[in-house]
């Protein structure tokens, strides 16, 4: 029997999550950063031997959680119409989603952003997302910018919601078994 290494390519996948609270009345701007060595840590992390070939955005959901902060007051909004924008290494902004428009329900959901994202912002995140699995990083930059902006409805209401925008990123390495 022969024992010929083969080369192989493997799609191991993590989920990154970054959250932000909003709690105001009206139109909202907010950043969520996105650390480059959180990034860094998941993919090393996967523990897989062989070269890197390709970084995928496998699907971005924002959670949704009403009323998470205390002493403030509470969600009065029904909706909110949400875009995020992506900020590139050179700061240049790149719509990932653009005026979705999301319920305010009672309870937690999770909004499948997929049918709403954008081509072109979705592939300026994975070229950074790939800089940031070879390691090839622009000197001191520490994140990746990603903004969330909207405003509610009814217009002027208050909003009191946590979001967090969950990536789920998959990494093709090829490695000889």
């Amino acid at each position: 029997m022969s024992c010929d290494a083969k080369e192989v390519n493997l799609y191991p996948s993590f989920t990154h999550t970054a959250e932000v609270v909003v709690n105001q009345e009206g139109a909202y701007d907010e950043a969520i950063d996105i650390f480059v060595s959180e990034i860094s840590e998941a993919i090393a992390d996967l523990d897989t031997d062989g070269g890197i070939l390709d970084v995928m955005i496998e699907g971005m959901f924002l959670e949704v959680t009403p009323n998470a902060a205390s002493g403030v007051p509470e969600n009065s909004a029904s909706r909110t119409t949400s875009s995020i924008v992506l900020t590139d290494w050179n700061g240049g902004e790149h719509l990932l989603i653009e005026d979705l428009s999301i319920e305010l329900t009672e309870v937690t959901q999770e909004v499948n952003l997929q049918s709403s994202l954008r081509k072109a912002g979705v592939k300026q995140f994975r070229d950074i997302l790939f800089a940031i699995a070879q390691n090839d990083i622009p000197a001191g930059k520490e994140k990746v910018g990603v903004r969330l902006t909207g405003s509610p409805t009814p217009s002027g209401s208050y909003i009191n919601a946590e979001l967090k925008l969950k990536i789920k990123i998959v990494v093709e390495y090829k490695t000889d078994i």
